[in-house]
């Protein structure tokens, strides 16, 4: 074989390898990214969940307190959790995704979380979102101290209340649910977002058509 056609094969060949192996990188990256998802959605230690820890069904909530729509999502869940029907086979987690255009939405996230420092999320939880229109439009500094007094209600230690609020491990928690479901994770774009078994379901207009709507799910799954 004379040196130019073996030159030539040498080239060729390498080209394909490159071509070959950029192929399987695509397609090794496309296997993966359901798979990071499906991570992002599971369980977490630190996670805040209500009904059955062993439910094999999981809804996974990223939530804003200071979102209409997600007071309304909050109701709905208060309603599932009741169910004698659910109830049995539905685990609910929370997770923080703070719309920025939303004011005190962070420090709302922030004050569960305080809150949880001392056994209490849930409690602060259902708190907040009762009263949304009462600290969503607040200054924030008015709205520290609406929360301070939700505290006072729970029978927190407000001083360390106080404190939790600008804890950095406290903050930390929240921002790595904003990670997750940031873009370039679960490219979440709107709350509430919420996840049934890994797949995204809708609010619907009532609780009538929700449950309905939830029950068509659960069958699909």
């Amino acid at each position: 074989m004379a040196k130019k056609d073996w030159l030539f094969w040498v080239t060729v060949t390498a080209i394909l390898g490159l071509i070959t192996w950029g192929i399987l990188a695509l397609s090794s990256q496309d296997n993966n990214a359901p798979q990071k998802t499906q991570d992002i959605l599971n369980i977490k230690n630190n996670d805040w969940t209500k009904g059955n820890q062993q439910a094999r069904n999981i809804i996974v909530e990223y939530s804003d307190f200071a979102c209409p729509y997600c007071q309304l999502s909050n109701f709905y869940m208060q309603r599932l959790l009741a169910s004698p029907e659910f109830s049995p086979q539905l685990m609910v987690v929370y997770r923080h995704f703070p719309i920025p255009n939303h004011p005190n939405s962070l420090l709302a996230a922030y004050a569960s979380e305080a809150a949880g420092q001392q056994n209490k999320f849930w409690e602060m939880h259902d708190l907040l979102f009762a009263k949304q229109a009462e600290w969503s439009n607040q200054a924030q500094a008015d709205a520290q101290k609406t929360f301070i007094t939700y505290a006072q209600g729970l029978n927190l230690d407000t001083q360390q209340f106080t404190n939790d609020l600008n804890n950095q491990d406290v903050k930390n928690r929240v921002t790595s649910d904003i990670s997750d479901g940031d873009q370039g994770r679960l490219n979440i774009t709107y709350t509430p977002t919420i996840y049934l078994n890994g797949k995204i379901i809708e609010l619907q207009e009532s609780y009538d058509k929700f449950e309905q709507y939830f029950r068509q799910q659960l069958s699909a799954n």
